[in-house]
């Protein structure tokens, strides 16, 4: 009989007990044989501690540490990892019963690349069974030898269109994993896109693969994405510089450059008025191109209108101001 690889799955949990259990009950029905779960708790207050005890099995660990962060955490579990690949998994979160099988199949043939599948965005588990992935996201999650190419398109460098992939969705070698290095503890807006950015150039392609991540939208309060602090903006310009250096560091392509620019501008726009300095020091970080760029604001189509009337920054101001007002 094969020897089949063992896979960790790192649970890092903060006053999770509402989906908990549900997250960790989605990797105990794995079908993949070769599981260990290293559950991390990040200084719980609700109960999520005493919820994670209860699971006692040889190949499920647990680790209480002090409040540091999610990153800190998930650091914890890799340290711990004796898989040889690593499957990041956010506590409100879960992964079909046949998303690691399906990813090891692939990792077998492709031993130096990262496996990621598709993610079903829900708020309700009773929408699931009538729930699809984002046609939107489908177009930048595909199969390539060529991880700066996947990354600049990502990025929007290439029509200044843009996605995120959820870290839930990757499978990925611990060995790429010890190349990338470590999360960064010092970032909480944009932490996982830091960290996978750096692991997808350590890696020499990406396989896209059968299997579903489900991705909760409704986190509440707890979402960093939500946040709009100013060490938040100062995470994402960090996050944002460090991806400057990673790609532009292995290519100095238009397409790259165009990236990396609309990355920053869009930290320099988010930022204000706000956090002038943040957005001074976004804007000071661009790269030069002399493609056509859309600057959007967000919020509404009036908004938008403004935006094209009077400018990206009058406009943020006047829709800082109508906040206060709010």
């Amino acid at each position: 009989m094969i020897k089949q690889d063992l896979v960790t799955v790192v649970i890092p949990f903060y006053n999770a007990s509402i989906y908990l259990n549900k997250c960790i009950e989605s990797v105990i029905t794995q079908s993949w044989p070769e599981i260990e779960i290293i559950l991390v708790d990040d200084g719980s207050t609700d109960g999520s501690l005493a919820l994670a005890s209860a699971y006692s099995a040889e190949n499920i660990r647990l680790f209480s540490l002090k409040k540091g962060g999610a990153a800190r955490a998930r650091n914890k579990g890799v340290l711990e990892a004796k898989g040889s690949y690593i499957q990041f998994l956010d506590a409100d979160d879960f992964i079909s019963a046949d998303k690691i099988e399906q990813q090891m199949l692939v990792a077998a043939q492709n031993p130096d690349k990262l496996m990621v599948c598709s993610t079903i965005h829900f708020q309700k588990e009773d929408q699931l069974s009538i729930l699809l992935p984002s046609a939107y996201e489908e177009r930048f999650i595909k199969s390539t030898d060529d991880p700066v190419y996947f990354l600049t398109r990502l990025w929007g460098g290439l029509d200044n269109k843009g996605a995120m992939v959820q870290p839930n969705a990757w499978l990925t070698p611990k060995k790429i994993i010890d190349k990338a290095g470590f999360w960064n503890e010092n970032l909480t807006l944009d932490d996982d896109g830091e960290f996978f950015s750096r692991v997808i150039l350590q890696s020499k392609g990406i396989v896209k693969t059968e299997g579903y991540n489900y991705y909760r939208k409704s986190a509440g309060a707890k979402n960093l994405s939500a946040s709009q602090t100013k060490s938040a903006y100062q995470s994402l310009l960090e996050s944002a510089l460090s991806k400057k250096e990673q790609l532009l560091g292995r290519t100095g392509s238009y397409d790259a450059n165009f990236a990396i620019y609309r990355l920053l501008h869009n930290v320099a726009v988010l930022s204000y008025p706000n956090y002038p300095t943040i957005s001074a020091k976004a804007l000071a970080e661009l790269p030069p191109i002399d493609r056509k760029f859309s600057v959007d604001v967000g919020g509404s189509k009036f908004a938008k209108t403004l935006n094209y009337l009077l400018g990206w920054k009058v406009t943020r101001k006047l829709m800082a101001f109508k906040t206060k007002l709010a």
